[in-house]
């Protein structure tokens, strides 16, 4: 986890967009995974922590997402950060195949 939340400090200082970002936590995530599955772990556990990982980079995406900014009179929307972080996962994965 500390992996992913030294990502999402490198994200978060605006140096990288999410388009960039999301596909990162993905990739850390089922690196990770890759680590675990040689290590013996069976398969449906490193699935369940690859899951978790992306789980955390997404809470934390969501976290920044409903920060408001300086001069905003629109509250951030939840939904639209799930979407968001949701929709790049997916297009990751579709990439991938």
């Amino acid at each position: 986890m500390q992996v992913i939340q030294d990502e999402h400090r490198y994200f978060t200082s605006d140096r990288i967009g999410n388009e960039e970002h999301i596909p990162r936590i993905v990739r850390i995530a089922e690196s990770a995974g890759k680590l675990l599955k040689v290590g013996g772990m069976p398969k449906h556990e490193v699935e369940a922590n690859i899951q978790r990982i992306i789980h955390y980079g997404r809470q934390l995406f969501i976290d920044e997402w409903m920060k408001p900014l300086p001069g905003d009179t629109d509250l951030p929307d939840e939904e639209e950060a799930i979407e968001e972080f949701d929709q790049c996962v997916k297009n990751t994965r579709r990439a991938k195949k």
